[in-house]
């Protein structure tokens, strides 16, 4: 086995010669991978880029995204998250969105073909009730043009195929008004298994 490169004031040592040491705890440094060892992902079996270590994948909306009379879900363009077959991972979604009290928003979530997902989210619902929700699809959330947030968490558990963990949404009823999902809402995501 390759060894680390040398970290200052430390010898060089093998994964294999840290005996019951966890990979995140076998020093306190911050570090990257390549800080971290000279082999790249692909050769650390069972190892995706997005889960040496058991820090959360975290993806930001770097911009207002708006649907306009449409009740067609449709992919949120920076929610997503690539996630690898046969895996379970836990998530978190914090969703800021504007939307007007007719059309409202409505959002699930969708994964590769086989994956199965249970979804729970908490946030105003139709009836101006603060609502929680079990279920990946069908969550309807409203506003009155003013922005809100909802937070969504859950699993997803992958079949046979790796593919993109996606949000999808859209207005729950058709009208002419904007119904926005705004910038720095975030998605995090836990490889559990």
């Amino acid at each position: 086995m390759e060894p680390f490169p040398m970290i200052t004031g430390h010898p060089q040592v093998a994964h294999a010669d840290v005996l019951d040491v966890g990979a995140n705890d076998h020093h306190a440094q911050s570090h990257t991978l390549a800080s971290h060892s000279t082999r790249p992902h692909s050769a650390l079996t069972g190892v995706g880029a997005n889960d040496h270590h058991t820090k959360p994948g975290i993806v930001r909306k770097t911009a207002d995204e708006t649907v306009n009379n449409s009740t067609t879900y449709q992919n949120d363009d920076h929610l997503l998250y690539a996630v690898g077959a046969n895996q379970v991972y836990f998530f978190i979604l914090w969703l800021r969105y504007t939307t007007g009290s007719v059309p409202n928003i409505k959002v699930q979530f969708v994964g590769p073909a086989g994956a199965t997902i249970s979804a729970y989210h908490q946030g105003w619902d139709t009836t101006h009730a603060y609502d929680e929700q079990l279920g990946s699809t069908g969550h309807v959330l409203e506003s009155n043009i003013v922005e809100h947030a909802a937070i969504f968490h859950g699993v997803i558990r992958t079949g046979g195929a790796s593919g993109n963990f996606q949000v999808q949404w859209a207005q729950n009823t058709a009208e002419v008004s904007d119904t926005v999902v705004n910038l720095d809402s975030m998605l995090a995501v836990w490889i559990l298994e």
